[in-house]
């Protein structure tokens, strides 16, 4: 892994910005030119010594000198590699700023319809249990009881979906 001292002899990180420039001329790259690129749905990268990395990582290297298991985005904007938009976070942190899943029908994260009950469930997975937050007549009434234990148990990495 690339340390900290090599990052910054051969890259410049803007925090304002977000934007990776080369600082030495190598190949292709040409000193001040940007360094990074985007992938859509995976966010921005850049190579390194034949090996790809991650811009949020290499973000939280050259500020800190560390990697932390994950690095999170405040908006979950994954092109928004601002210093002031990352967060470091553990693995499960990162699955509670998951957004609701593609095949939810109630349009809600936590929200389920169930048949035997004929009511909208609140459910919540927390520190590897599932959490029953009760059946609702609405799916509104469903997501509010999701929020709410949400917000109290994730904290900054709350997200409503």
């Amino acid at each position: 892994m690339i340390t900290q001292e090599e990052l910054k002899r051969r890259l410049h990180y803007d925090p304002e910005t977000g934007v990776f420039t080369w600082l030495t001329h190598r190949w292709l790259n040409r000193v001040g030119v940007r360094a990074d690129s985007f992938e859509k749905d995976k966010g921005g990268f850049l190579w390194l010594d034949n090996k790809k990395h991650r811009t949020n990582r290499l973000a939280f290297l050259y500020m800190t000198g560390e990697i932390p298991v994950k690095v999170g985005f405040k908006d979950n904007n994954i092109e928004n590699v601002r210093w002031d938009n990352l967060v470091a976070m553990t693995v499960s942190g990162a699955s509670y700023k998951a957004k609701r899943s593609s095949n939810n029908t109630s349009g809600h994260k936590g929200v389920s319809w169930s048949g035997p009950a004929k009511k909208w469930r609140a459910m919540c997975r927390h520190a590897g249990k599932h959490h029953f937050l009760g059946y609702h007549e609405t799916a509104e009434a469903a997501k509010l009881a999701y929020d709410d234990f949400a917000s109290r148990v994730f904290g900054k990495f709350f997200n409503s979906g």
